[in-house]
């Protein structure tokens, strides 16, 4: 809840309730009038509001990779004969192109700061260093 909160104190702004595509925009649009600023008050609409919105951003995302313009246009990388080939083809086709966007949209974290190449200090454990008694809590104050 504390996540959907944080987001709806980042986007929805009331004054955006005018700007094409805004979270106020959309709420009006898809009729979510019980949503409301505090998500305390509204949560499972809140909630429902949110996923239905990720899912439009996401179909949307894959219109413009498959280049559609219309949700009913056959895409033009679709190979030949998709439509009648056999659930196994179709179940590929579909997880080649979802791994191609949710590549596109997946966040990855330079990790190679997080790494230490130097091993000769002590071994410390979440801010407190081990000794041969045990743990030493001196390090952390207590």
């Amino acid at each position: 809840m504390l996540l959907l909160q944080d987001f709806y104190d980042e986007f929805f702004k009331q004054s955006s309730a005018a700007d094409r595509g805004a979270i106020c925009q959309l709420k009006k649009l898809f009729n979510f009038l019980q949503v409301c600023r505090d998500i305390s008050e509204c949560f499972l609409h809140a909630w429902e509001f949110m996923a239905t919105t990720v899912e439009g951003f996401v179909c949307l995302l894959l219109m413009e990779y498959l280049n559609m313009n219309s949700p009913s246009d056959r895409p033009q990388t679709a190979p030949d004969g998709i439509e009648a080939a056999n659930n196994l083809d179709k179940q590929e086709y579909f997880y080649t192109i979802t791994a191609t966007v949710a590549n596109k949209i997946w966040q990855t974290l330079d990790v190679s700061k997080l790494t230490c190449e130097d091993f000769t200090d002590k071994h410390v454990i979440c801010c407190v260093a081990a000794n041969e008694y045990g743990v030493n809590f001196s390090t952390m104050g207590v």
